[in-house]
């Protein structure tokens, strides 16, 4: 999976576990003496979890983190492109995060669990 030019692969950060949120929005209207009333108003921005593991003795390296937070830092959206091709518009990163553990001498991790939450940009055009 590419998220602009940064590519989700064992290379670099290669995610193992994908979740996929779909929401939906209801706006509610308080009334006197009854319970509020509630309107569909339509579908919320899907959301997109990324989870996985990085080896940095092994490829990728401990910057891969902040090469994905220095993305979300820009305020771009970025294209979502799956692993077959299948392009997704744009999506905007709302949030990485990760673990370090497993620690050499030096204090490096040789471990990082990282999370990656995505967000549709929501585009305009149809």
């Amino acid at each position: 999976m590419a998220l602009g030019e940064f590519r989700f692969a064992v290379g670099t950060a290669a995610f193992d576990r994908l979740r996929r949120v779909r929401s939906y929005t209801w706006a509610t209207q308080d009334r006197f003496g009854r319970l509020p009333a509630a309107q569909f108003t339509g579908p919320a921005l899907p959301t997109l979890d990324l989870e996985g593991t990085l080896f940095p003795g092994f490829g990728g390296g401990l910057s891969q983190i902040d090469a994905m937070a220095d993305m979300a830092a820009a305020g771009e959206p970025l294209d979502l492109v799956d692993g077959t091709g299948g392009v997704h518009g744009l999506w905007v990163l709302l949030e990485v995060g990760d673990t370090r553990t497993v620690f050499l001498d030096n204090g490096a991790a040789r471990r990082i669990d990282f999370q990656a939450r995505l967000q549709m940009y929501g585009e305009d055009a149809a």
